[in-house]
């Protein structure tokens, strides 16, 4: 099958702004490989759900960052990675990452029961908290997903006392980062939030020094399993990834919620674990992640093309989760309201590439939006404004009109 050839360039302006109805026109045309341009080199945009897939899968010649060759790199990631904030998962190998996302999962599914009830506790008294001190007819969403999740992440890992002032800065200084063009972020911006890292290391070093780690936290658990740097690197991770990663899926969630009253109803009417189950389907009609980074590891036949190593393929997620009927359906497995694309998704990733947070975040984050929307009537959407780039999307404001209930 031939390439189609686009002549996109994914660091364009308009590329960039019409990220997503590219996308999505791709995903309803016949070609399954697109071939685009970044930094003038060749980039293969997979625009079939089942090649995409296969690629996802594939970890003997794909990988998710790329090695040998850094022209793939962006000016912002290279100074990205030059500040030091380079990860255990950034630069793991394919093995490593399996690895080390079973680490992720193993530490928050450890006494699940238990851990759950209490976590659930706290994350309750959380949210009905900040929702007491919101001020309506109009409230900030996005800000408010920030302040949920910041002590919630602060009680997994096992620390009390993270300082939520530079956390602020640092779910400021990320954003800042991907608004654009990725991490083609301005070098401000990446050394504000290379100060809140280190801010983060210093802290979990300190508490790690006290030997006083809850036993049952992500943290203890990562220093019964890891040495003391490879721990402190997880946990960093899981807090910055964590807290900006979690705040904007859960915008453009509440933000799908509130766009319908009838859904919105539904989700209500779910007891919690339906709720949790129902986060992959939200996820997959309003999610943060436009595409998936592959990076081949030699050169690959691709659906009968020649893909040279190093190549950088980008899997159009967003487009193929994406469908055309207006109505979503939140009850995973309900056939009903979209027969093409229901439940054929990679929201959390897939099989052995699965998030490591999903876990966490399945759990955690119902509890929000059900807290929010049971607590407040939408009477308007003030204000939604999406910030598409090559390579994710956020929420950069989302305002509320509402009433209490």
């Amino acid at each position: 099958m031939a390439i189609f050839e686009t002549g996109y360039d994914l660091l364009s302006p308009d590329y960039i702004r019409n990220t997503e109805h590219i996308l999505k026109e791709l995903a309803r045309s016949e070609h399954r490989l697109v071939a685009a341009n970044l930094h003038d080199k060749p980039v293969y945009i997979v625009a079939d759900l089942q090649l995409a897939k296969e690629i996802f899968e594939d970890g003997q010649n794909f990988t998710f960052a790329p090695s040998g060759d850094d022209g793939a790199f962006t000016e912002g990631t290279q100074a990205f990675l030059e500040e030091g904030l380079e990860s255990t998962l950034l630069s793991s190998s394919y093995e490593d990452y399996k690895r080390t996302r079973k680490l992720f999962n193993q530490a928050f599914k450890q006494g699940y029961t238990d851990r759950a009830r209490e976590l659930d506790r706290f994350a309750k008294r959380h949210v009905e908290a900040l929702l007491d001190d919101s001020n309506p007819p109009t409230i900030d969403v996005l800000d408010l997903c920030r302040r949920y999740w910041m002590p919630v992440i602060a009680t997994v890992i096992g620390i009390d006392s993270l300082p939520y002032a530079d956390l602020i800065e640092l779910a400021d200084s990320a954003r800042a980062l991907v608004e654009g063009n990725g991490l083609q972020g301005d070098r401000d911006a990446i050394e504000r939030l290379a100060h809140a890292n280190d801010t983060i290391v210093a802290l979990i070093r300190q508490v790690a020094a006290t030997r006083d780690v809850p036993a049952d936290s992500a943290l203890g658990y990562f220093l019964s399993q890891l040495d003391l740097e490879a721990a402190i690197d997880i946990a960093r991770t899981f807090i910055l990834g964590g807290i900006d990663t979690g705040s904007s899926a859960l915008a453009l969630q509440a933000h799908l919620l509130a766009s319908d009253a009838q859904q919105r109803a539904r989700f209500l009417a779910m007891p919690q674990q339906e709720q949790q189950t129902a986060m992959t389907e939200l996820a997959s009609k309003e999610t943060p992640t436009l595409y998936t980074p592959r990076f081949a590891v030699r050169d690959v036949r691709v659906d009968g093309i020649d893909i040279p190593a190093g190549s950088f393929l980008q899997l159009a997620v967003y487009g193929l989760n994406h469908c055309a009927n207006p109505d979503f359906d939140v009850r995973r497995g309900d056939k009903s309201a979209c027969p093409m694309h229901n439940n054929e998704s990679l929201p959390f990733g897939h099989a052995r590439h699965k998030c490591p947070g999903e876990a966490l975040a399945r759990h955690l984050m119902p509890i929000f939006l059900d807290a929010l929307f049971r607590r407040f009537d939408v009477t308007a959407i003030r204000s939604c404004r999406k910030e598409p780039n090559t390579f994710a999307r956020s929420i950069g404001e989302l305002l509320l009109d509402v009433e209490r209930r």
